[in-house]
């Protein structure tokens, strides 16, 4: 999609805003720019020591590194057709949900190593996490992965030939291979980016209130983000990981994660009401 927009660009003779376009690289690169120096400050306000929010987010990082690559090979059912060697290879796809799962996985296990309680630093990576994914997804629109199924509302947008989304329509004969564009879908990948933002404004305001019950924000985000993807993942075409028949496996993720924030919220709750009834109750 870069190279489209960036052909636009220059045929209406801003060529100084064409070379700014961002590769989706880049975007990647300023995910960690933008959301590492807020979440040590948010780790900060909550009385974490710099260092120790410095070694949680290394933790991440390589958590996610591993997550995404293993995730994407369990779902895609490679892992065992391919050899080990081969399992962080260049050419073997990856999976943002294998991204959060590795991330967090490793931070719990990092810090209980280190005898920290990882709730305060999951709390603030949670209400920082929907900007990483407002910048993160325009990455995926740049690339032209992820793409929308077809639509004929103004929004839809159109990739040129080569692309992900254009191979997928000609694949199943909804374009010729003389179309000039593909047919226009919905931009998922920016309604995401969207979300995304909105989930950062919310998880924000939440985090600020709430930040001295552990575990509060990161109960709420997992509901609300998979609320909102699982509705959202209704609009990924099925050649880029949408459902085809049921389901989708984002969308059994999204259910899951959603699931798991409900029971977090609801056993914090319970435990608060019984704190407070507890003084008040015979000896």
């Amino acid at each position: 999609m870069r190279p489209r927009i960036v052909e636009y660009l220059v045929d209406k003779d801003l060529n100084w805003v064409a070379s700014l376009t961002p590769t989706p690289g880049l975007m990647y690169a300023l995910v960690v720019l933008v959301v590492a120096p807020l979440f040590a400050h948010r780790c900060r306000r909550s009385s974490i020591p710099l260092l120790q929010a410095f070694d949680a987010g290394i933790y991440a990082g390589i958590g996610a590194i591993i997550g995404t690559r293993l995730f994407y090979l369990v779902a895609s059912g490679t892992i065992f057709q391919i050899h080990f060697a081969e399992w962080f290879s260049p050419r073997q796809g990856t999976a943002s949900w294998g991204a959060y799962l590795g991330a967090m996985i490793a931070v719990v296990l990092g810090l209980r190593i280190r005898r920290s309680d990882p709730l305060p630093y999951l709390d603030a990576a949670a209400s920082v996490a929907g900007l990483g994914i407002f910048i993160g997804r325009w990455s995926c629109f740049l690339n032209g992965d992820d793409f929308g199924r077809l639509t004929s509302a103004p929004w839809g947008i159109r990739y040129p030939p080569g692309s992900l989304a254009y191979l997928a329509q000609l694949d199943r004969g909804a374009i010729a291979a003389t179309a000039e564009l593909s047919l226009p879908t919905h931009p998922i990948q920016l309604i995401l980016s969207l979300n995304g933002l909105a989930l950062f404004l919310i998880t924000s305001l939440v985090w600020g209130a709430r930040r001295r019950r552990p575990g509060y924000t990161l109960a709420f985000f997992w509901l609300l983000y998979g609320a909102t993807r699982f509705f959202w993942e209704f609009l990924r075409d099925p050649a880029a990981g949408g459902t085809q028949t049921f389901l989708s496996v984002s969308q059994w993720m999204s259910l899951a994660l959603g699931l798991a924030g409900m029971i977090g919220l609801v056993v914090m709750r319970t435990r608060e009401r019984r704190s407070v009834s507890a003084p008040g109750e015979p000896g």
